[in-house]
């Protein structure tokens, strides 16, 4: 890793034509090296505080070019150290050759993302937020940028640091279950650790779905999902357009995941069907419906399809956006009514996957369930984010499915420190590497 007492500089404004062009420096010296080329009335190395100065950049036997120098010292600056912008006209050849001239009196060339990388390591933001800056380079979509801004804000650690309490909080009350269990004293109940858990595995949840809801390239993934034979093929292929799916009344026909990209009100979706749920003695079969829970906890839109006549069907862990009731033309209009929740905040909605039969209403209560709800207080988590939580959410599985307290508290603690990997609690060398590196020079 490279020394962090050392001073950078590089060109923060984007290549190419221009009004005006940023040259960044951030550390001890920055001050002392900005003074060299920089011409004012006032001094930057005696300015104190956020200043801005007025001057010109000497270059070759001209005059100078006309320039500003804001002056910024630590800690109130972006990377906690002394930082100083220089905004001068975009020429390349003077940036070029002022760079160059900084490096030579002892600054060093910035890599990709450090100054983003020192403010997170010298306490300014946390990891998320160091990924919100990414995040709002490279956001192409509204719905993106306000999600970086929100992250910005720190929403990402309270959220995440109100989980980890949580998961703290039940760790404690375990771990003195155990000191005093010679006593025959219990603090807390394994009923009231299972409520706990499922409170902290659904606000999980609750996240991962948001952030499935935040892809703009592939399209929202919408799930199919539901018991064998109820007819999740013959609706994916009906939405889709196309025979992508084989359609068969013999159960466990689909062994595995298939794709297709629609757009509905203009918004791009990722129709996937999934194997059917239920019992099953064949391996194969087992495996696919792992793969179908594991869809259905990461869809952007859960759409849990069964028979409307299967009343018994056991309905998905994680709670549906939609259900279909397929098959609805077996039944009569007066049987149809009694399946319908009509005070259920989500949509259930009796459809006929074979006969075209409420598939515009199923398709316009997808769309409405696809897109963010625009809150202010909330942080959609990234790809990395999202397999921390994943990891989290797992342990948290794990931890309910066993008796003891100290399984549950070892469970608990690799909980907690996944969680930590969110907001770079716990950061590796190996992570920050990966995040700053996606960075433009100068950020």
């Amino acid at each position: 890793m490279l020394l962090r007492t050392d001073t950078i500089v590089a060109v923060a404004s984007p290549p190419g034509p221009g009004h005006e062009a940023v040259v960044r420096l951030s550390g001890p010296e920055a001050a002392a090296i900005a003074e060299k080329f920089f011409r004012g009335s006032e001094s930057i190395a005696r300015s104190h505080g956020f200043s801005v100065l007025s001057g010109r950049i000497p270059f070759g036997d001209s005059a100078g070019l006309s320039a500003r120098a804001y002056v910024m010292r630590a800690p109130a600056t972006y990377t906690r150290e002394d930082m100083v912008e220089l905004h001068l006209p975009a020429s390349a050849p003077v940036l070029q050759h002022l760079v160059s001239e900084m490096i030579a009196q002892g600054a060093r060339p910035a890599e990709p993302g450090e100054f983003t990388e020192r403010a997170f390591l010298n306490g300014r933001i946390d990891l998320a937020q160091a990924e919100a800056v990414l995040r709002a380079v490279h956001a192409v979509q509204g719905a993106e940028l306000r999600s970086a801004v929100v992250q910005l804000r720190g929403f990402a650690h309270k959220e995440i640091g109100a989980l980890r309490d949580r998961v703290a909080e039940l760790m404690v009350l375990l771990e003195m279950n155990i000191d005093f269990s010679d006593q025959e004293i219990e603090l807390v109940g394994a009923n009231e650790v299972r409520g706990m858990l499922d409170a902290i595995r659904g606000d999980i949840d609750a996240i991962l779905k948001r952030a499935a809801r935040l892809v703009p390239a592939e399209g929202v993934p919408v799930v199919f999902y539901g018991p064998s034979n109820a007819g999740k093929s013959t609706l994916f292929n009906a939405m889709a357009g196309a025979d992508k799916a084989i359609v068969s009344h013999v159960p466990g026909t689909t062994r595995d995941y298939i794709e297709a990209q629609i757009e509905i009100d203009g918004i791009q979706l990722r129709l996937i069907d999934t194997a059917g749920v239920g019992e099953s003695a064949d391996i194969v079969e087992r495996t696919a419906q792992a793969r179908s829970r594991d869809h259905a906890f990461s869809a952007g839109v859960l759409v849990y399809v069964r028979d409307i006549r299967d009343s018994d069907a056991e309905p998905p862990e994680r709670r549906p956006d939609v259900i279909a009731l397929n098959k609805a033309d077996l039944v009569s209009r007066e049987e149809r009514e009694k399946y319908l929740e009509k005070e259920s905040s989500f949509a259930v909605l009796p459809i006929s996957a074979l006969r075209g039969e409420g598939l515009e209403a199923l398709k316009e209560a997808i769309a409405q369930a696809a897109v963010p709800a625009a809150s202010a207080h909330s942080f959609v988590p990234n790809v990395r984010q999202a397999a921390c939580l994943r990891r989290a959410r797992a342990r948290i599985d794990a931890a309910l499915e066993e008796r003891g307290d100290e399984i549950i508290a070892y469970e608990l603690r690799a909980a907690a420190e996944a969680l930590g990997e969110v907001t770079g609690e716990i950061p590796t060398d190996e992570i920050l590497g990966r995040i700053f590196s996606q960075f433009c020079i100068g950020k």
